[in-house]
């Protein structure tokens, strides 16, 4: 069995921490992944922050996930980088010689895209290579052309959800959820192509669009005479990291007229426990703009109370798996 180890989100410690701290923290994930492994077992540091192991003696499915699942737990401990407690996962692919391959080379292709198909679930998962998997990594290569395509031609299309106080049944803000209007495909929503934005780096330009077009359809509509409420637009880690996040949003409030108090952005828990200072000191630099932030799916990850007292947040959207059983 062969098995493709990367980390998850290892490119936004090294933006927050800085190198050094990330190669300190890969020092430490290499030993504890060591611990794993059985004599006559192989692993390697492929690169980066991607880790190959080989298992002779294992030809099953089955027992590589075993072995996955059990890596995986390895990463449930944090980790201190620099007297910082840091959280990390990652992302497994396997692939089983000889059924997935007959030489090195399809093997570790084949691994590499069972590792992908991880990433594509969420990441802190193990995939088992199968030959279908093939047909969505080319897939995935066309999504992310066309998506390319999308920006330049304004195929995307924003939706607003509403927030609704359910005691005057006023709505009371809205948040600006981003759909593709595919010319062929018809409408794809975000869960389809957001990830291949991230991979590519089009998640920014991506956002940055939203974010204009939320802010200037916000302004349109209290020109109209509607209700002056905030609009909420999401930031990923990856653009939450760019150094000119700040005047972009400055930028994007003079432009559209709309004012600071009328926005709110909002971050994932997974960019508020990489690094709570950097991310205060962050927050903090927006928060001066005069607009609000959100911290969203709270509790979906290795959820701590204590590094909120430290976050200079407005609101705080909890997971909606803590209530969907609520009724019962």
């Amino acid at each position: 069995a062969l098995i493709y180890l990367d980390l998850d989100n290892f490119k936004v410690i090294n933006d927050t921490l800085g190198h050094l701290a990330g190669d300190q923290l890969l020092r430490a994930v290499s030993q504890r992944l060591k611990s794993q492994v059985r004599q006559g077992d192989t692993i390697a540091r492929m690169g980066g922050d991607e880790f190959m192991f080989l298992f002779p003696g294992i030809s099953d499915s089955k027992d590589a996930g075993t072995v996955a699942s059990k890596i995986l737990q390895s990463f449930s401990l944090p980790y201190q980088v620099d007297g910082q407690e840091i959280h990390v996962t990652a992302s497994i692919g396997i692939s089983i010689f000889p059924n997935d391959g007959q030489d090195v080379q399809t093997l570790i292709k084949n691994a590499d895209t069972a590792l992908y198909r991880a990433k594509e679930q969420g990441g802190n998962n193990f995939q088992v290579f199968t030959p279908a998997m093939n047909e969505l990594f080319l897939e995935r290569l066309t999504l992310a052309k066309e998506l390319r395509q999308a920006l330049d031609h304004e195929e995307l299309v924003l939706y607003y959800q509403p927030l609704i106080d359910i005691r005057s049944g006023q709505i009371v803000s809205m948040e600006a959820l981003v759909r593709w209007q595919h010319p062929k495909n018809g409408l794809i929503m975000p869960g389809k192509f957001i990830h291949v934005a991230e991979e590519t780096g089009l998640i920014i330009p991506l956002e940055k669009w939203v974010l204009r077009t939320a802010c200037r359809q916000n302004k349109w509509w209290q020109d109209q005479g509607l209700a002056a409420i905030r609009i909420a637009v999401n930031i990923s880690g990856r653009h939450f990291w760019q150094q000119d996040l700040v005047d972009t949003v400055a930028g994007v409030l003079e432009e559209t007229g709309l004012e600071p108090k009328y926005l709110e952005l909002e971050i994932t828990e997974s960019v508020a426990i990489r690094s709570t200072e950097r991310v205060s000191k962050q927050l903090q630099d927006l928060r001066s703009l005069g607009i609000q932030i959100a911290l969203d799916d709270f509790g979906i990850g290795y959820s701590s109370l204590s590094y909120l007292r430290n976050l200079p947040l407005d609101s705080l959207k909890i997971d909606q798996s803590f209530i969907s059983d609520l009724g019962q």
